[in-house]
């Protein structure tokens, strides 16, 4: 009885190895890129950040409050689709759907790794 749960066991543990990890499923094994987003605003600000990353299907979201001049820190990977999402787009995709259609705030490159980028709000 002991040998056959061993061998169940070994064989639940070679299984469960080669499932792919998320770097895999990403497809780009590059290094991420880290970039900030600023608050350059006089008045605190609640910010939607929605993320597509490339060879991935679904997205991130990011919602936070941010003071006058603080700063969100962000590693995704060069390619990633950054929106500054509206409710009507937080909406959409907290619904299923997806704004990748939508023009995004910006399109991560390796040129953008330490970059601070402002969010201009009034």
């Amino acid at each position: 009885m002991k040998n056959i749960l061993f061998a169940v066991l070994l064989l639940l543990t070679a299984c469960n190895s080669s499932k792919k990890t998320t770097t895999d499923q990403r497809g780009d094994a590059s290094d991420p890129v880290r970039f900030s987003l600023r608050n350059n605003s006089l008045m605190p600000h609640k910010y939607a950040v929605i993320g597509y990353e490339p060879g991935m299907t679904g997205n991130w979201t990011m919602i936070c409050t941010l003071t006058p001049g603080a700063q969100k820190k962000f590693k995704c990977p060069v390619g990633t689709k950054i929106y500054l999402a509206d409710d009507q787009q937080v909406s959409t995709v907290m619904g299923g759907g997806n704004i990748r259609n939508d023009v995004p705030l910006l399109i991560v490159k390796a040129e953008d790794n330490g970059q601070v980028f402002k969010l201009n709000r009034p």
